[in-house]
């Protein structure tokens, strides 16, 4: 069994870099908002960012600061997986105790490529896009977790280059 977490801040490239993995590496994508997005169906809400970070605090202050890695982990099958997303150490030490052969990598790029990136659901001001990377860093432990990865990529080049990175990453592995 092969784990990968990735970690990052918003539009760093995590799904990015786990799509090219899965499609040039047999990897099996699982991402951590999909539980927050199930719950918000469950509950008849817009799955919006800023509806899925409330669920996700709920859910965090309900049952504990692991309590997406542990939805999460129900659904997760393969011999070579990417969970891409977490948020928190505890959520990455739930994984861990599943899957102790789990290296933790985190991507990030530079502000403004990362605003430039955004999409039609994150916030339309830079002022509200940023203010999601205070409350993941500090009220949820992003920081910290970044801190605790193995491995760092900075995404702040063309497409290839990432891909690149990606190839000696996995090169590096084996």
């Amino acid at each position: 069994m092969q784990c990968i977490v990735l970690v990052g801040l918003a539009r760093s490239g995590k799904d990015t870099l786990a799509d090219y993995l899965c499609e040039k590496y047999n990897f099996k994508k699982f991402v951590f908002s999909d539980v927050l997005v199930e719950l918000a169906e469950q509950k008849k809400l817009e799955p919006s960012k800023m509806n899925l970070v409330k669920l996700g605090d709920e859910l965090r202050a309900k049952e504990g600061m692991h309590a997406v890695a542990s939805r999460l982990l129900k659904k997760v099958k393969g011999e070579k997986i990417i969970l891409v997303g977490a948020r928190s150490k505890e959520e990455f030490f739930e994984v861990k105790k599943k899957f102790s052969n789990t290296v933790l990598i985190s991507i990030s790029a530079p502000q403004k490529e990362r605003f430039e990136r955004k999409n039609d659901s994150d916030p339309l001001t830079e002022k509200e896009f940023f203010s999601r990377d205070k409350i993941d860093a500090e009220k949820k432990g992003l920081n910290e977790l970044i801190s605790l990865a193995e491995i760092n990529l900075i995404n702040s080049g063309s497409l290839e280059e990432l891909h690149k990175k990606a190839d000696e990453l996995i090169k590096k592995s084996n």
